[in-house]
């Protein structure tokens, strides 16, 4: 079976309490985009998992998706081996939900594998015991996700499915542990007030494709802490582009929203003949449902 887990981008992130637990009560619109992560997965005839991937950092047991395996294969009483390959073309440490998508993905492929006829929220509280971005993934498109994360709302708007959103993707070749950048937050930016957020307002400006309008991500500030190198870049970017530049997740990753594919095209252009921005990957994406 051959399936592509798809890239997200945090369109809005707000942080709304830290949890005694040490999980944060969030709000976020989230939406996927066309860059994806390329898995395979098969059935083996000894009760075994293996999980290969071309990135040997993350092989083997060190991968979430031999995490969701385990679990998956002890609560159905699976007696089969599986066998996954995962090509990674999302990057790590990026804030675009990667493990999290793949985790969801293969979730969704070994229910269909084995005939099981699960509920999506069954999905979700499985998956979730992962990866808090994993949920989403569960629905993709464009969605609103609370609580932690798991708890996720699919919007659907017409005007987004008709003509999708472009974006660039400026991945700086920075890895960035989200647990650090939490950390860093609670440490230096959290504050003990409580977070308006204004939903009706929020979709009536999504409906209107006045995304830019909505663009914000709390956790931005914590990255560009631990790292002084990610707000030259981001000064940079929004120097070239003329345009509003985001953090997606907990970074490292940038996001500049595009009219077209064209202006995408112009703007990745002008990027990559900078020299200062070099060393950083360029990809071309749009909203995907």
């Amino acid at each position: 079976m051959f399936l592509k887990a798809p890239a997200k981008i945090n369109l809005l992130l707000k942080i709304l309490a830290r949890r005694k637990n040490g999980f944060h009560n969030i709000f976020s619109v989230i939406q996927t985009v066309s860059l994806y992560d390329n898995i395979r997965i098969s059935v083996i005839p000894e009760n075994k998992i293996v999980v290969k991937c071309n990135i040997r950092s993350i092989d083997g047991k060190k991968n979430l998706c031999y995490k969701l395996v385990d679990l998956f294969k002890k609560k159905y009483k699976i007696k089969q081996g599986i066998k996954i390959k995962l090509e990674k073309n999302i990057p790590l440490g990026s804030g675009l939900g990667g493990a999290s998508s793949d985790v969801a993905c293969v979730l969704e492929g070994l229910t269909k594998l084995f005939n099981l006829k699960l509920s999506k929220k069954e999905l979700v509280r499985l998956c979730s015991k992962l990866s808090k971005d994993a949920p989403f993934f569960v629905y993709k498109g464009l969605c609103i996700t609370e609580s932690t994360g798991e708890k996720v709302k699919k919007l659907s708007l017409s005007s987004w499915k008709n003509k999708p959103l472009w974006f660039l993707l400026v991945y700086p070749n920075i890895i960035l542990s989200t647990k650090e950048v939490y950390q860093n937050y609670d440490r230096k930016f959290l504050k003990n007030e409580k977070v308006k957020i204004n939903k009706k307002e929020i979709i009536d400006l999504l409906k209107q494709k006045k995304v830019e309008d909505i663009v914000d991500n709390d956790l931005e500030k914590s990255a560009l802490d631990l790292v002084s190198d990610l707000r030259k870049i981001k000064d940079s970017l929004q120097k070239i582009s003329g345009k509003k530049v985001c953090m997606t997740g907990s970074g490292s990753c940038f996001f500049v929203i595009a009219k077209n594919r064209k202006e995408a095209s112009d703007i990745k252009r002008k990027i990559a003949a900078h020299k200062q921005l070099k060393r950083c990957s360029l990809f071309i994406v749009k909203s995907i449902f």
